[in-house]
């Protein structure tokens, strides 16, 4: 009903926004704000995810993080719920819960790579708007199960998630597309026009993870990126996730 589908996603921005998330500059830490509303809000009816959000913090530029937060189907009635966050910064970050659990990562680890044969990034946004979504289009990327032995193919999702630029440290333009089984983003993918040494500017992408399956992303036949599947939560990689009753994950609420 849309009147518990309202309540949850008012329930997911307080546990959003209950999220402390510092980035490291100048070996200081310093709070980040979340960006709201939700850069996407949706359910899964073939999964286990009942609703969920997708979050981010930083205002200016690319931000720092992304969280998905999501209900998930109930086991022997206690309500479930997750939270994924994933690092896009270069700079070590800290995300502080309610419940006292912390996630450090020392760096996002994404691998930026000159988009090959792209032209220069065009003067005007919708130019780039056009330009970044025929980048992403050349790109696939799938889920790997059972050691590998099965794969889904991940449907690329055409809309940008984000739109971000930071033209003060050279970075034109940006978007963030999602690969997604269902509806539920697994792999991201960053498309970046930057200008470097006052030259033209250059189209770079890189991927990141959203999901704890192994995920490979092809440029034609070609592997570009990879990451093994999760077999243990490391609270200092670039990708972690909480997963449990309600006061585990975000604490109590009132």
């Amino acid at each position: 009903m849309k009147k518990d589908r309202a309540a949850r996603l008012e329930f997911m921005r307080r546990s959003a926004a209950s999220l402390v998330v510092k980035a490291k500059s100048a070996a200081e830490y310093h709070a980040v704000e979340i960006i709201d509303p939700p850069l996407l809000h949706y359910t899964n009816p073939g999964g286990e995810t009942l609703d969920a959000t997708v979050w981010a913090w930083g205002r200016r530029g690319r931000p720092v993080a992304l969280a998905s937060i999501s209900q998930e189907r109930s086991v022997a009635g206690i309500e479930k719920w997750s939270c994924e966050i994933v690092s896009l910064s270069e700079h070590a970050l800290r995300l502080e819960a309610r419940p006292g659990w912390q996630w450090v990562p020392a760096t996002c680890g994404i691998e930026w790579k000159p988009v090959a044969g792209a032209p220069p990034g065009g003067e005007t946004p919708v130019v780039r708007a056009r330009q970044m979504r025929d980048i992403a289009r050349q790109f696939t990327a799938a889920a790997l199960h059972d050691e590998g032995k099965n794969s889904t193919e991940l449907r690329f999702m055409d809309r940008p998630l984000s739109r971000f630029s930071d033209l003060e440290s050279g970075l034109v333009d940006g978007a963030f597309y999602a690969f997604a089984s269902g509806t539920n983003p697994e792999v991201l993918l960053i498309v970046e026009s930057r200008k470097e040494d006052g030259g033209q500017a250059v189209w770079y992408y890189g991927f990141a993870r959203m999901g704890a399956d192994r995920v490979v992303a092809r440029l034609g036949e070609n592997v570009v990126w990879e990451r093994p599947a999760i077999k243990r939560w490391v609270r200092t990689e670039p990708y972690f996730s909480m997963y449990g009753p309600t006061e585990e994950v975000f604490g109590s609420d009132k």
